[in-house]
């Protein structure tokens, strides 16, 4: 495992566009490139010639399914719309767990050529803010199977009702 200052994509993948080059032919071309997972407790922002840029602080480790090297690191970038759901669950906690992988998109009509999907893997209350009330809620009933024909007889076994098909 290789230890980073910081884990992104450019660390994880090195260049993005050449990446893209190789492992997506074709304009809609989608490839599974790399997971991180990790624990947060703090966030870094600041602003650079691109822009303003978010990190969360902490405990991360990424792994390169191009290459299979892995990586450690103590500040992480998470593509949108992940950062921002992970930026309100630790604005309301110490720390958050969080996984998930990112797929990158061949798209000759964007700039940059390409597009982020992020893939969450964890399903932590802290990342979902929904879920305490979500799991207040009954579960939906199960589908009634209504006229559903029996077939588990054979004609010299019947089946367990007795008969076939519906029953009137």
């Amino acid at each position: 495992m290789q230890l980073v200052k910081k884990l992104g994509a450019k660390q994880i993948l090195g260049t993005v566009k050449n990446v893209v080059k190789d492992q997506c032919p074709k304009d809609g071309d989608t490839y599974k490139a790399y997971s991180v997972y990790g624990i947060a407790n703090g966030i870094k922002t600041g602003t650079s010639n691109f822009g303003e840029w978010c990190a969360f602080q902490g405990k991360m480790e990424a792994v390169n399914y191009v290459t299979g090297e892995s990586f450690a690191a103590p500040q992480c970038f998470i593509p949108e719309p992940l950062q921002s759901m992970l930026r309100d669950a630790l604005a309301e906690n110490d720390t958050i767990e969080f996984a998930f992988s990112v797929h990158v998109k061949r798209r000759d009509d964007l700039k940059e050529g390409y597009e982020y999907i992020v893939e969450p893997h964890k399903a932590a209350q802290e990342a979902d803010p929904l879920a305490a009330l979500r799991n207040l809620l009954p579960a939906p009933p199960a589908t009634a199977q209504t006229d559903i024909e029996d077939v588990t007889g054979t004609p010299e076994q019947p089946s367990p009702a007795g008969k076939k098909g519906k029953g009137k």
